[in-house]
Parts: structure tokens; sequence; C-alpha cells
């Protein structure tokens, strides 16, 4: 569901299947949020996490792998010092 806070750039195409070539950008999609502070922008980054689909397999079935659960443990940790 669209946000104001949220914008998403991605190359992969969502209307139809897509086969990423071997020799792609790691990075397949770049989100960006925004928020009146920190708290803010680190809480509506938790809920974009919370709600992000990614769908598809590798080349032996298996479901991809991603970075999301590490992301959703370390958001709260981004800027500290």
């Amino acid at each position: 569901q669209p946000q104001p806070w949220l914008s998403v750039h991605t190359q992969v195409p969502q209307d139809r299947p897509y086969e990423i070539p071997t020799d792609f950008d790691p990075n397949l999609a770049l989100a960006i949020v925004w928020g009146k502070d920190l708290a803010e922008a680190k809480a509506r980054g938790l809920e974009f996490l919370e709600h992000l689909e990614l769908l598809g397999e590798n080349a032996a079935g298996e479901s991809l792998r991603s970075n999301i659960a590490f992301l959703k443990r370390h958001t709260t940790d981004l800027l500290a010092f």
C-alpha cells in the first residue's frame, strides 16, 4: 500500500515473472523512508520491513534468501554511536 513517507525503486518488474541474471547487482530494491525525526523514520522503516514481500525462488527451487530479518533486528541501532 503506498505511503507518503516511502519511496521504493527497483528494476525488477512487478507485473510478471523475471529471471535475475547471474551478474546482477545484489540490491534488488532501494527503499527511502523519511519522518519528522530519526525515531519516526526508524519506526516507519520497521513498518515497511514488516509488510515487505519478497517472492521468488532460486535455480534450485528454494525461497530467495535476504537480509530482511537482519535489517529488522538492527534498524533501531542506526546512527547509534
